[in-house]
């Protein structure tokens, strides 16, 4: 198995995981070529998931707990783990990040997106939810998160969320 940590320096793969030599060329976006042993490693986009939870007219935002964006708004969600689906893990981020357990999802849209960790952009799509609720659940909050504020999209500043794509994902709901 690759481990394609092992061949990056700042965020370009240069270093060939099959011969070990630094001899990558980045072909295009997406795929990286060694010029050694003619061994191919694509670099495809991270499945993301972002849940909108609504109770009446109000959206559930959480505090990020880290960078990037440390103590700015998002929704409560995250990375696709390996063999789960999109619904999986919007139900698991939401589980892990507020200790509540959703069942009914609907599917709403998805946003390209770069999500920068470490000076290493990621290329990611990010995948948008819906979880209506009738009464405000009570929230512990778990993973990822420092705090949560239920806000109308009327009120709410974009300049207090911390990424782009969800800036992006809640300018389409208030226009909606």
């Amino acid at each position: 198995m690759i481990n394609s940590a092992l061949f990056y320096e700042r965020g370009v793969a240069v270093f060939c995981p099959s011969c070990g030599k630094a001899s990558f060329e980045q072909d295009d976006n997406q795929k990286y070529l060694c010029k050694e042993c003619s061994f191919t490693f694509y670099r495809n986009v991270a499945a993301a998931v972002a849940v909108v939870i609504r109770c009446k007219d109000e959206v559930l935002f959480t505090i990020r707990a880290r960078d990037p964006g440390k103590g700015m708004l998002d929704l409560p969600g995250g990375f696709v783990d390996p063999k789960e689906s999109l619904e999986e893990a919007a139900r698991r981020e939401i589980l892990e990040e507020l200790r509540i357990d959703v069942c009914a999802l609907r599917y709403l849209f998805s946003e390209p997106n770069v999500y920068r960790y470490r000076d290493v952009n990621y290329n990611t799509i990010d995948t948008f939810f819906e979880v209506q609720l009738k009464e405000k659940p009570k929230i512990e909050v778990g993973d990822d998160v420092t705090g949560f504020v239920w806000q109308t999209l009327n009120d709410l500043k974009i300049d207090v969320i911390a990424l782009s794509s969800i800036k992006k994902g809640v300018e389409k709901l208030k226009t909606a």
